[in-house]
């Protein structure tokens, strides 16, 4: 088991290098794994049809992506957890003061 989180971290160190830290939002980030799984499924078929002589090994190479596009995930999660928890509540406490000064200038006419 130590393989395959050791190839699961090199792909992360890979990842990183290649694009930086990324900081997506949920949404993105589901789509990015999305297409991850996607080329797993793609590649479990092709061997499945006998598909040009392609293999198993190229299904399990996904999977370390796949798998590493979720450590990365999570990593993002725990990097702006915080700064997104005080973001929104500045946006909803902006949010509530542009509704009570709408609601006090309603009140006048």
């Amino acid at each position: 088991m130590n393989k395959v989180y050791e190839e699961v971290q090199n792909e992360r160190r890979r990842q990183e290098q290649k694009w930086g830290p990324q900081n997506h939002s949920p949404a993105n980030w589901l789509m990015i794994l999305g297409e991850e799984v996607g080329e797993a499924n793609k590649a479990a078929l092709e061997h499945c049809f006998n598909y040009k002589g392609a293999s198993l090994a190229a299904y399990r190479a996904e999977l370390v992506q796949v798998a590493a596009v979720a450590i990365a995930m999570i990593e993002s999660y725990d990097r702006n957890e915080a700064v997104q928890d005080v973001y929104l509540t500045e946006q909803r406490k902006r949010i509530n003061e542009l509704c009570e000064k709408l609601i006090i200038k309603e009140s006048k006419t």
